[in-house]
């Protein structure tokens, strides 16, 4: 649909969810066990990462590299 443009995400493309609430009985501690994993648009087993820009530009300057290559198309 578009290009991404700039640094690479802080969050994984591949996460875990859907939590199991317990409580440990002897202990009474309680827990969550997550039981599925979830995985983003055209991610693999592999993937463990943020999303990935496809033209990798520096944080602060993704805006105006981003603008200019608007203005030339």
């Amino acid at each position: 649909m578009g290009k991404i443009i700039g640094e690479e995400t802080g969050g994984w493309i591949i996460h875990y969810g859907d939590v199991i609430k317990a409580t440990l009985p002897n202990s009474k501690l309680n827990l969550t066990i997550s039981h599925k994993l979830w995985y983003e648009i055209g991610a693999t087993e592999n993937d463990f990462n943020g999303t990935v820009p496809d033209i990798y530009v520096p944080s602060e300057k993704a805006l105006d590299y981003t603008l200019d290559l608007i203005k030339k198309q």
